[in-house]
């Protein structure tokens, strides 16, 4: 059945600023659902759409995973700087091409390019640092979230590569990330490590900043099964969170159990990448999907 690979598309001509958000090209198709996952469509209001619908992504929709694309992200890194951290850029590249919902965002390079991307999102919009080197953003003052204005997005920009410069040089960071901000939802967190006995394990839990402190996290050895993402998503202390706590709505556990799957593939497909930190992903109400809202990801030649 077609319907059940996703064949709805948008078939997007895109000039300039906006393609730069999705990492798309002249009249190229994307599919529709990347619109909607990054709650973007009206991003692209007076630029050819077609087809644009609200569908949920089945396991089976490999239509929109592109292996190819995401070896060729890592390949590139590592010839060009050898083992290590991904960029901003690369981080998403390499996500959305195994269909993950990552939130909508572009790299600046001054704080006038900041406030004209600020714009075409709408506000309110993240500033986040871009540099492989620092990887805990938050730690150097490189996060400034809930930014109301262009006047507020140029000096988030001018305040984050100053605080930057004291850490590292000024050739190492590529800009700054600004990003649509998610509204609402649970903070989760999935990812991948590799163990030297069993290899890939498929991490999740509660999320945040706190994600150390709070130790909220369950493994499983990918591939993961329905069940082993079942498990995971039941075994973590903050459970209650996800199914609705004290008024609060329920998460998207549909979603959540999609991006699970989804990592585990990648796992299986790439093994030069050796670790993944999906944190936070938004986990939203029900029938609303999720958001990874920062990656990162760390690749290495294998022998």
């Amino acid at each position: 059945d077609p319907e059940s690979k996703r064949e709805h598309i948008a078939h997007v001509k895109v000039p300039g600023i906006l393609g730069r958000l999705f990492d798309i090209g002249e009249g190229r198709s994307i599919l529709a659902e990347e619109l909607i996952a990054a709650n973007a469509a009206h991003l692209f209001v007076g630029h050819e759409i077609l087809d644009v619908h609200a569908f949920r992504v089945t396991r089976d929709a490999d239509i929109d995973i592109q292996e190819g694309e995401a070896r060729d992200v890592c390949r590139s890194a590592l010839d060009e700087r050898g083992d290590g951290w991904l960029t901003s850029q690369e981080a998403s590249a390499l996500l959305r091409a195994f269909g993950l919902p990552v939130a909508a965002g572009a790299v600046a390079h001054s704080a006038d390019e900041a406030a004209a991307l600020a714009a075409v999102m709408g506000f309110p919009v993240a500033a986040k640092l871009n540099c492989p080197l620092i990887q805990h953003k938050t730690d150097v003052g490189g996060v400034m979230l809930n930014l109301a204005s262009a006047q507020e997005v140029r000096k988030a920009f001018m305040d984050i590569m100053g605080q930057a410069r004291q850490f590292v040089s000024r050739d190492t960071i590529s800009g700054v990330l600004i990003q649509a901000m998610v509204p609402g939802g649970i903070e989760t967190i999935a990812g991948m490590t590799h163990d030297p006995v069993f290899g890939p394990l498929i991490g999740f839990g509660i999320g945040g900043v706190d994600v150390e402190m709070l130790g909220d996290v369950r493994f499983r050895v990918a591939p993961l099964t329905d069940r082993d993402v079942d498990d995971l998503l039941n075994e973590i202390r903050g459970v209650k969170l996800l199914q609705g706590y004290r008024g609060r709505p329920p998460a998207d556990l549909d979603a959540l159990r999609e991006v699970l799957l989804r990592v585990s593939h990648l796992a299986e497909a790439l093994p030069e990448v050796v670790e993944l930190d999906l944190n936070p992903v938004m986990a939203l109400a029900p029938g609303m999907g999720a958001r990874i809202v920062d990656a990162r990801v760390r690749v290495a030649r294998q022998d």
